[in-house]
């Protein structure tokens, strides 16, 4: 578990608050060069260079507004005071930033410790927002709140319209904050009581594996047979990494689905740590809102009557006994 500290900050700010800028485009020996290139000018095209290196991030269109990282976090620093007007911005913090090694895209998670939620008896959880931003049109400029645990640095996202703000590059218009403080703190009530159902739901060790790639959403696909080795490699990671941590959380909470929705958690805040979900930096934000996205139709499922633990993780079972069969993987 590794819990939030407050005062230090992740020392990789810096690496993604780079000056940018756009250059015309031209076509030059069947390629497209900047501005210093000989060639045809492409008048509906820009290059997105980066200054600070002087590599090319993307191509864009001419109507492309550029919103550095620099302009998008002090817009969330901004939003975040429009949410809780009495706390300090200056005493914000970025207690997580996600690029990839292009920086071609990043999210920057902030966070206050005077903001909290003293949620499930003694735990903590703080609401931080998430500043997305990329040069690429990877991800689309936006500003959403999610929830993160003290303790342990677990973040989550949900799928609510009220907990995000998108905002086009291309389409030059003011961002206004949609939602506001009572709505999260509503919405954190909400939260809390789907994470008690799940607390109360008991676990055996045996599924705890087959639930955590349910959650994650795992695909149990047979790969083309070349591919097989590397996707037995990353079950077989993920399989060591949900047992270390079941143990760990399992200490604490005892072996239920909330036990399951904290390893989830955990894997998917840590992933730059863990590196074991293939794909993570181009579906960040999916894998961010796959545990509160479980956990909200899990404690549904099991609030009703006839709900079959055995019944519900059979397909995952199938695919996973399937890999056994096929290349040996064993994970039970």
């Amino acid at each position: 578990m590794i819990s939030i500290d407050y005062n230090k900050p992740v020392d990789r700010l810096e690496n993604v608050l780079f000056e940018v800028q756009l250059e015309k485009l031209f076509a030059s020996s069947g390629s497209a060069k900047g501005e210093n290139a000989e060639g045809k000018e492409l008048p509906d095209y820009r290059l997105v260079r980066n200054k600070k290196t002087g590599k090319v991030i993307s191509v864009v269109s001419k109507n492309y507004k550029l919103i550095s990282n620099k302009e998008a976090l002090g817009m969330g620093i901004e939003l975040f005071h429009q949410l809780y007007p009495d706390v300090n911005t200056d005493e914000l913090i970025p207690f997580r930033i996600v690029a990839p090694q292009s920086l071609a895209s990043v999210h920057i998670d902030l966070i206050h410790k005077d903001v909290n939620f003293n949620m499930l008896k003694q735990e903590t959880w703080l609401p931080f927002i998430r500043v997305t931003n990329s040069y690429n049109r990877t991800y689309s400029l936006s500003f959403e709140v999610g929830f993160v645990k003290e303790l342990c640095s677990n973040g989550v996202l949900f799928n609510k319209k009220t907990m995000r703000l998108k905002y086009n590059h291309e389409r030059n218009r003011r961002i206004t904050l949609k939602s506001d403080a009572e709505k999260i703190i509503s919405f954190s009530k909400y939260f809390e009581n789907q994470c008690n159902k799940l607390r109360q739901y008991e676990l055996t060790a045996d599924v705890m594996f087959p639930l955590l790639c349910r959650i994650l959403k795992i695909s149990m696909k047979i790969p083309d047979e070349r591919f097989i080795p590397n996707k037995i490699k990353n079950l077989e990671n993920l399989k060591h990494f949900t047992a270390v941590q079941t143990k760990s959380y399992g200490q604490t909470n005892g072996l239920n689905a909330y036990t399951a929705f904290n390893v989830a958690t955990d894997l998917i805040s840590h992933n730059d740590t863990y590196n074991v979900l293939p794909g993570y930096y181009f579906n960040v934000r999916s894998f961010f809102t796959r545990p509160t996205d479980w956990a909200e139709d899990f404690s549904n499922k099991i609030t009703g009557t006839g709900f079959n633990l055995d019944e519900y993780l059979r397909p995952t079972i199938k695919g996973l006994n399937n890999f056994n069969e096929i290349a040996g993987f064993r994970w039970n």
